[in-house]
């Protein structure tokens, strides 16, 4: 099935076209979900810069603070800012919150979630992950789902080398993850190895998300497509870093704080959702595509990749 953009004969700036990703007229450019983070200030009808605790505080010993993420001057960004998400050394509450089996939180980081929940579409983020060992990270979620289904567009360590060949900085881990693929263990995921160390310099990260297919995208070149069995409720887009001990080890004091910079967010809804019926088409083509998990493996050299479902080294 080919999927071709529509436009409309409105300025790129009102009405931009992906770097790359789908093409057909089923998608259109959604102003109200996406953002250049341009303003004086992160948009408090798109963002939430807090999230429930019952959902997540940050992983240990991250702690998620309001103020850790903000509008700010970046050089590298298309319009001179960008959205930033900064992890530093302390500035936590007073006292300072402790999980139960870990104990003391450390370091205080930053989350940016959407205040809406979107569904089928092609999400695009200009993105320069943090430059420390630390997991920079655009997510899918959703703290009010019954069911857990999650899409990880990308998450990238920083400075980590865990594999010993120092190409980490250079990669980045993409997943879905759902309570019956877990269980099942066929969820899809794997390591992506790019050219560039992304941890200087912007790159584009997309996902192409339909009822048949998940594709992921990097500057503007297809590496993954999966059937799409399990993710069809909305989801929160988020922005988030986080410590990752296991794998990434531990933040290297002289490189804090360290940031996360989101150059812009665009979304591009799917607007004409093919009928149930149709939808039983739409898998059968997805899977004799996918057959079942399809790398571009002119962009992925075999074997620099875990496969599915295995876990990474430990960290080093």
């Amino acid at each position: 099935m080919l999927l071709v953009l529509s436009l409309s004969r409105t300025s790129l700036a009102t009405n931009p076209v992906p770097v790359g990703g789908p093409t057909g007229e089923l998608f259109t450019f959604d102003p109200a979900l996406s953002d250049e983070f341009d303003s004086q200030s992160i948009d408090s009808s798109k963002w939430t810069t807090s999230v429930p605790p019952s959902f997540t505080v940050g992983r240990w010993p991250s702690y998620y603070m309001p103020g850790n993420s903000q509008i700010a001057a970046s050089s590298g960004a298309s319009d001179g800012s960008s959205l930033k998400v900064t992890l530093k050394a302390g500035g936590l509450p007073t006292p300072t919150p402790t999980d139960p089996t870990n104990g003391a939180y450390q370091y205080s980081t930053g989350v940016v979630m959407s205040t809406a929940l979107s569904g089928y579409g092609y999400y695009e983020a200009r993105i320069e992950t943090a430059h420390v060992k630390a997991d920079s990270a655009f997510w899918l979620d959703s703290p009010t789902n019954s069911s857990w289904e999650e899409i990880d567009i990308m998450e990238q360590l920083g400075t980590n080398n865990y594999d010993g060949t120092g190409n980490r900085i250079k990669s980045y881990h993409v997943a879905a993850h759902s309570a019956a693929g877990s269980a099942a263990g066929t969820d899809p995921a794997d390591w992506y190895q790019t050219p560039s160390d992304l941890t200087s310099g912007y790159h584009v990260y997309g996902l192409s998300w339909t009822p048949s297919t998940i594709d992921w995208y990097f500057d503007g070149a297809q590496i993954l497509q999966v059937p799409n069995t399990y993710w069809h409720d909305p989801q929160h887009i988020i922005f988030d870093l986080e410590t990752n001990l296991t794998w990434a080890g531990t933040p290297e004091s002289k490189l804090l704080p360290a940031a996360m910079n989101v150059d812009y967010f665009r979304m591009w809804t799917m607007t004409d959702v093919p009928e149930p019926s149709s939808l039983i088409l739409l898998a059968i083509a997805a899977a004799w595509r996918s057959l079942p998990i399809q790398w571009n493996s002119s962009l992925k050299p075999p074997g620099t990749g875990l496969r599915p479902g295995i876990a990474p080294s430990p960290a080093t």
